[in-house]
């Protein structure tokens, strides 16, 4: 399992709100939810994705995924528009190259202020990988996605 620690993001201003709002915090929820004995507030990376509805800060845990071991995606999903995110995230990776994608279905769950953790990830084989963030609010819908190389 795993353990939420603070993360911080860097400010900026996004359609006149600030995106220190949309922050992974500290959620007791959270924290409570999950526990790993390898976290470390040092190792925290986290990455940001803007869409034209959307801004998600997101890190991995652990933060190098090893091949064969489960990971879980830990973020926090805000509207540019400033509005209250009520909505849902769902993550899932492929291997474009490979025309597959992971051997697992991970689950989503959701907290407050747009926080959410989604688990059970796991990375079979090492290559490039496809993350994609599919992002639901309401009748907005987006996604968002990234490249990761994974490594043995």
């Amino acid at each position: 399992m795993f353990r939420v620690l603070v993360f911080l993001a860097g400010m900026s201003t996004l359609n006149g709100a600030l995106a220190r709002d949309c922050l992974l915090l500290a959620d007791e929820v959270i924290t409570k939810s999950v526990s790993s004995a390898q976290s470390n507030s040092a190792n925290l990376a986290s990455r940001r994705l803007q869409g034209e509805t959307f801004l998600l800060t997101y890190r991995f845990e652990p933060q190098s995924p090893a091949i064969g071991e489960q990971f879980a995606v830990i973020g926090r999903v805000c509207r540019v528009d400033g509005a209250e995110f009520s909505g849902s995230v769902k993550v899932d990776a492929t291997m474009p190259r490979h025309g597959h994608g992971m051997n697992y279905l991970p689950s989503t769950q959701m907290f407050d202020n747009g926080q959410f953790i989604s688990s059970g990830l796991l990375l079979h084989m090492p290559g490039d990988w496809a993350v994609e963030l599919k992002v639901a609010d309401g009748d907005r819908r987006e996604r968002l996605h990234f490249e990761y190389q994974a490594e043995r």
